[in-house]
């Protein structure tokens, strides 16, 4: 019985690390993640800032229709006008600086993630769809290269107004910029990799202490054979042709990954102590 209650007791401890780790995700996203919205027109969509300066990441095609850009953070009512200070309307990208900035941004800042990623890793979405927040969770579940890059395909899942919002990976670290999904689809949704931003942002005088050259590439294999390109691009809520530097993705495990096996090999070790021992 004392073995059962064990192996019980260890089972959802890990499972409360993790549940931990989840909620810390949402709440450090919940904070960085701000509503983009044109009061004359209406327009909603997602942005957010990263860590190294006071920039607002999102979609070009989020902010060219509107007549005046304003911000807001969750839950907040005050409203912060912004302008666009570069574009690439190529890659969809737009960087904005705030007129006015608020009294504290140092909590509202997502690091850029310097680890590469695999298929199967966890992925968590944020922004306002429709003008409602919200957080989904997912995995990484595929690439998609099209004019030569590779976009981040995942499942968590988003909507119409998500445009401009972070992708972070399990530590909470922004890997790609949510851009469109499949219309006829479910939870197939694509983000422009980080990498893209890292340039435009260096354009605005930005220092970046390290380029994140995200890596996509199967699992199972080294080379690109197993590429997903047969994508209908007419069903895309919104078409996207990235024209910069190639990416691919790489199996690489996070620390994460290793604290929860190192985790399990303890409770296994443990248990063969208590039945072969004992």
């Amino acid at each position: 019985m004392f073995r059962n209650l064990f192996f019980t007791f260890s089972f959802f401890f890990c499972l409360a690390l993790n549940s931990q780790d989840v909620v810390g995700v949402a709440d450090k996203m919940t904070k960085s993640t701000l509503r983009i919205t044109d009061s004359y027109t209406s327009f909603v969509g997602s942005g957010f800032i990263c860590e190294g300066s006071d920039y607002i990441i999102t979609n070009y095609h989020v902010v060219k229709d509107m007549s005046r850009i304003y911000v807001n953070f969750y839950q907040k009512d005050d409203l912060y006008e912004c302008k666009i200070k570069i574009y690439d309307k190529d890659l969809d990208l737009a960087i904005l600086s705030l007129n006015k900035e608020p009294s504290s941004l140092s909590n509202k800042k997502l690091s850029i993630s310097d680890n590469k990623i695999k298929i199967g890793s966890n992925s968590y979405a944020s922004g306002y769809p429709y003008g409602t927040y919200q957080f989904s969770k997912g995995n990484i579940s595929g690439r998609v290269e099209y004019e030569g890059v590779n976009f981040i395909q995942h499942t968590s899942p988003i909507s119409s107004g998500n445009s401009g919002g972070p992708l972070v990976n399990e530590k909470g670290d922004v890997i790609g910029i949510n851009t469109f999904i499949l219309r006829e689809a479910e939870n197939m949704g694509y983000a422009i990799p980080i990498y893209h931003v890292e340039q435009l942002l260096i354009e605005c005088g930005v220092k970046i202490n390290h380029l994140s050259h995200l890596d996509i590439r199967d699992n199972s294999s080294n080379d690109y054979s197993e590429d997903i390109s047969s994508v209908n691009y007419t069903q895309v809520e919104q078409k996207v042709i990235n024209h910069q530097k190639d990416d691919k993705l790489m199996n690489n495990l996070s620390f994460l990954d290793y604290f929860y096996g190192f985790l399990l090999l303890c409770v296994f070790l443990i248990l063969l102590y208590l039945i072969f021992v004992e």
